[in-house]
């Protein structure tokens, strides 16, 4: 069988979901052939620059703009009506790739794909392949939702109900989760891992997550954590962001008190560093959640960006799996009382292993079975 995996690189969770399900099913030594493509870059490279260079300065300058752009796009209006048209316009182009693969499954990471695939069948020029929609976030929007879609496949059965009031038939929802790289699926030896990077095994540990989004509110949550008076350290992980990574350090060589730090910029071992952490500190992105639940770790989120991020963290609260931090004081001192109280992060475990989703390669293959 040959599944064509269609995914777009305007956030960083989209691509790394395409990614995940050709890693399990290389991991699971599954008969399938898998192509995964960038659908805007595949199509149009220029056109595919201005939509992750619009996305990408919104999301870092005006939050509050892609916000009011995420609740406007759930009406219909003429400037969402005409990007649909050009998304129409664009998707013949992909009829080539189609039919060359032989494709009998297209699975979308996007809703770009998603809108792009859902009109080539409406005229019937692919009615024989399958297309399985893969939302990643914790929270539907009415882009994912598309005619011709034969599964949704969800992070969690509190979306369904609000996708059966969007007009989608319940027997197409399933709530298997959001897949993550195979390395999550792995055990690690905790105290080994802080020996090696010169940490205590019997520490609390703090990850503290950021890259190219919400640096300034990473950095003052940052100062904030390191007055508190409490033994614990701090893994910070800055990802490809040099300027970040810059900005710690500075802040570190002239810290005086006694918690511990390991920097580092970017590194393929975000599961290690779950494993070994008692909480993390991030942004709550649809596969960076993903992550930490797999993980059974806390996430203690900041800053989130209306919109996908901001239903993100609704979920986080919601199934008390963690908590939101702000500079202010009684935020913080809800951070030490975590801190101070292991039966507090005890009981976000427990939360977090109620919502958790395991086996999910199993799961879409019985998915791909059954369509």
């Amino acid at each position: 069988m040959n599944i064509l995996i269609l995914t777009s690189n305007t956030g960083g969770g989209h691509i790394k979901a395409s990614e995940a399900i050709c890693e399990q099913i290389k991991y699971k030594n599954l008969d399938y052939t898998i192509k995964c493509i960038n659908t805007l870059e595949y199509i149009n490279h220029s056109f595919n620059k201005i939509i992750t260079s619009f996305y990408n300065e919104c999301i870092k300058s005006y939050p509050e703009l892609f916000g009011k752009i995420y609740y406007y796009s759930e009406a219909d209006h003429l400037s969402i009506n005409v990007f649909n048209a050009i998304l129409k316009s664009l998707a013949k182009k992909f009829l080539p790739v189609i039919k060359e693969f032989n494709t009998d499954i297209i699975i979308s990471t996007h809703p770009f794909s998603t809108h792009m695939i859902s009109y080539l069948k409406d005229t019937g020029k692919i009615k024989n392949i399958k297309l399985i929609n893969l939302l990643t976030d914790y929270a539907p929007h009415k882009f994912w939702i598309q005619n011709n879609v034969d599964a949704y496949i969800t992070a969690s059965e509190q979306m369904t109900k609000d996708m059966v009031d969007r007009g989608v038939k319940k027997e197409l929802i399933y709530p298997i989760g959001i897949p993550v790289s195979t390395d999550f699926l792995k055990s690690f030896n905790s105290s080994e891992i802080l020996r090696s990077i010169g940490l205590k095994d019997d520490c609390f540990t703090l990850l503290l997550m950021c890259g190219s989004v919400g640096v300034d509110f990473a950095i003052k949550i940052f100062r904030e954590i390191i007055n508190i008076d409490r033994e614990f350290q701090i893994i910070i992980i800055t990802g490809h962001n040099k300027n970040l990574y810059d900005k710690f350090n500075k802040i570190i060589s002239s810290y005086k008190g006694n918690i511990k730090f390991h920097l580092i910029g970017f590194t393929n071992e975000v599961s290690k560093y779950m494993s070994v952490s008692d909480v993390i500190i991030t942004k709550p992105g649809g596969l960076t959640t993903t992550e930490a639940i797999q993980s059974n770790l806390p996430i203690i989120f900041f800053d989130a960006i209306p919109g996908q991020e901001e239903k993100n963290g609704e979920f986080i609260l919601n199934n008390k799996i963690g908590m939101k931090i702000s500079k202010d004081k009684e935020s913080i001192d809800d951070f030490i009382k975590i801190i101070d109280d292991k039966r507090l992060i005890d009981q976000m475990k427990a939360n977090i292993e109620k919502v958790k989703k395991s086996n999910f390669i199993e799961n879409l293959i019985k998915i791909i079975n059954s369509i």
